[in-house]
């Protein structure tokens, strides 16, 4: 997916924001938690300098071979000004170039997504998904999805994490009615 979206990083009780124009699909919001998770852990294993925090380390991550061909090496991510990131989010109401907002939270891991509501094709409820559990991907590993040789490999993998978040809400919506609210839910295992 060639979008845009806002991320909101909390590490150490801090905001940080971040502002991608190739938000890259459902998927990597969870690929770039655990890879930037390894990276700052073997780089402040072997700290000389102190401790590196994860919003560090999110400008330095390129586009690989799992994204479109125009946009390989490419800096996913940019540092956003407070202001300007609160201007993004604010614009959900209006406009649909910003798809969706991503919150990374480092603290109390956990990946939330505000979805776009004028965004087409975007019509899915806004979630946290904690990550703490070990069952976690059995939310993502049980849907009927279909792989579609015409598509891209990213293409079939948003399709993919598309199904399993449409999934997740409806488990949750089904066995904890009490948690889920008119425009937001919380899955937290």
């Amino acid at each position: 997916m060639n979008s845009n979206a806002v991320y909101t990083v909390i590490d150490g009780g801090r905001e940080t924001y971040f502002l991608s124009r190739i938000a890259g699909g459902y998927s990597y919001p969870f690929n770039i938690f655990e890879y930037v998770n390894r990276m700052a852990a073997v780089i402040n294993e072997n700290a000389p300098m102190g401790k590196v925090g994860y919003a560090e380390i999110l400008p330095l991550l390129k586009a690989d071979e799992n994204f479109p061909d125009n946009v390989r090496g490419d800096s996913l991510f940019r540092r956003t000004e407070d202001n300007i990131a609160a201007r993004k989010l604010d614009e959900f109401a209006e406009y649909d170039d910003t798809a969706f907002g991503i919150t990374l939270d480092f603290d109390n891991k956990k990946i939330g997504f505000v979805f776009n509501r004028n965004c087409h094709g975007l019509d899915l409820p806004d979630m946290e998904i904690c990550l703490n559990s070990k069952n976690i991907m059995e939310y993502f590993d049980k849907t009927d999805f279909v792989y579609d040789p015409k598509l891209s490999k990213p293409e079939n993998e948003e399709r993919f994490y598309k199904a399993a978040l449409e999934k997740a809400y409806e488990k949750i919506q089904t066995f904890n009615k009490d948690m889920v609210q008119e425009s937001s839910m919380n899955i937290c295992m």
